[in-house]
């Protein structure tokens, strides 16, 4: 018998983990890193409280890029009225909400 010293934290040498074997090998795994689209789907589908029309509203963050794009359309900013039918064309082709009739051409840029 060794004079080796068995209790908490120093288990009977013939019980010990051997050299490359593990408690539980199957595990968990590693976390997984978040795709770049996942990151910016949470950013934007965030919700944020906004004034629309005077009243305090709740809206994810991505309408209210929009709306902001829309409003400074509609006051004349030349540079989002493009970009809002850019999103249109984009939105129309991937089938996000139903077509819209406006009054202008959909390839009409110059406004």
């Amino acid at each position: 018998m060794t004079d080796e010293k068995v209790g908490y934290g120093n288990p009977p040498r013939d019980t010990r983990f051997k050299p490359g074997n593990r408690a539980n090998p199957r595990g968990r795994g590693a976390k997984k890193q978040p795709k770049h689209s996942d990151i910016v789907k949470k950013l934007l589908h965030t919700t944020e409280t906004v004034s629309i029309g005077g009243r305090k509203t709740k809206v994810t963050r991505l309408e209210a890029i929009v709306r902001r794009i829309g409003d400074e359309a509609m006051h004349g900013n030349m540079e989002s009225a493009r970009a809002l039918l850019r999103l249109r064309r984009c939105s129309v082709a991937m089938e996000d909400f139903q077509q819209i009739t406006y009054l202008y051409s959909e390839d009409d840029d110059s406004l």
